[in-house]
């Protein structure tokens, strides 16, 4: 009778056990699917507009100079001025990453030194 009550304590513990250990697996894995969707929702989730302009105004302190070509590009000086007569669209287009965020942040930040006559459409 005792070897059979110490082998149901024993059952009863090994159950105890066995709940714990998979308690402790299931937290596990919710972490690792969270941690997994945190970093696939941060791979394809977009930049914000604040970051770009906080980034580009950091790069502006060190290169004060940097994106002021496209100020004196024609196309880009005829679409600002507002007796223009051609279609009020600027498209700008590259490879991820060639800047194009960058150049019209400098549309933002610098017009009233450059083309006082700027007029958004």
């Amino acid at each position: 009778m005792v070897e059979s009550q110490a082998s149901l304590e024993e059952y009863e513990q090994s159950q105890a056990a066995r709940l714990v250990a998979q308690n402790n697996f299931d937290q596990i894995a919710k972490a690792e699917r969270n941690r997994r969707f945190l970093a696939i929702t941060e791979k394809i989730h977009a930049a914000t507009s604040l970051t770009d302009h906080e980034y580009l105004l950091e790069i502006l302190k060190e290169y004060p100079r940097t994106g002021r070509w496209i100020l004196d590009c024609a196309t880009l000086k005829d679409w600002m001025n507002p007796s223009s007569t051609k279609v009020p669209l600027l498209w700008l287009n590259g490879i991820p990453g060639a800047g194009e965020i960058n150049l019209s942040l400098i549309f933002a930040i610098k017009p009233a030194l450059t083309l006082p006559q700027m007029v958004y459409r």
